[in-house]
């Protein structure tokens, strides 16, 4: 069996850019290796821009997914104001990411945007399991889910969370390889790799 090179870094650092340096070195460093996929968490305070500016600065071109929270969980625990990211590669997966926006105003097209992004990149395999970070102040997580069932069938494996905002539950932000988005979803769909998938592109998207 092929082995999981995974790693974790957290900082808490005052500054957003080397905050976000800091934890992706450290868990690009525990995962020995060239991460595959990169899963981010952050706090409300950080300038967002700037988070993932620092990540890009040591993981490139890794995708990426996240967002914020409303406190951030580690191997080194429990921890508020801070970044936390896990680097994540497996030969034999691979990760495609990819995001639906405007959610707020139709959960169900967005969420529908979202699984038919992925799939625009990667061939439907029923036995894949697909991760989900919505919006946590965007609506109703029911209609998230009929969405992708709808584009997925209700056997397809879905997992995942709503984003928060250190609860000042007013509005959250999504990671997505290298951009800060609002009011959208993001996935990471993770399937058995094909001998032609190939990682490390970033797709063009509007910063917000």
């Amino acid at each position: 069996m092929t082995k999981n090179n995974i790693g974790v870094g957290f900082s808490c650092l005052d500054d957003s850019f080397s905050a976000g340096k800091q934890a992706a070195q450290d868990a690009i460093e525990e995962s020995e290796g060239i991460p595959k996929i990169l899963i981010v968490f952050g706090a409300m305070r950080f300038n967002h821009r700037e988070l993932l500016a620092g990540i890009s600065s040591v993981a490139g071109a890794v995708p990426m997914v996240g967002g914020t929270t409303a406190g951030e969980i580690s191997t080194a625990g429990f921890s508020t104001d801070s970044v936390v990211v896990m680097a994540l590669s497996n030969e034999d997966l691979e990760f495609v990411t990819g995001i639906g926006q405007n959610m707020s105003s139709n959960e169900t097209a967005c969420s529908m945007e979202m699984a038919n992004h992925i799939l625009n990149k990667v061939a439907f395999d029923p036995n894949a399991s697909l991760l989900v970070f919505p919006n946590g102040m965007g609506g109703d997580g029911l209609k998230v889910l009929e969405g992708l069932q709808l584009v997925l069938g209700k056997d397809f494996e879905i997992t995942g969370g709503y984003l928060g905002d250190d609860e000042r539950f007013e509005s959250t932000f999504q990671y997505y390889n290298g951009m800060v988005y609002k009011d959208s979803i993001v996935g990471l769909m993770v399937n058995k790799a094909s001998p032609q998938q190939s990682y490390g592109v970033l797709e063009e998207a509007q910063l917000l």
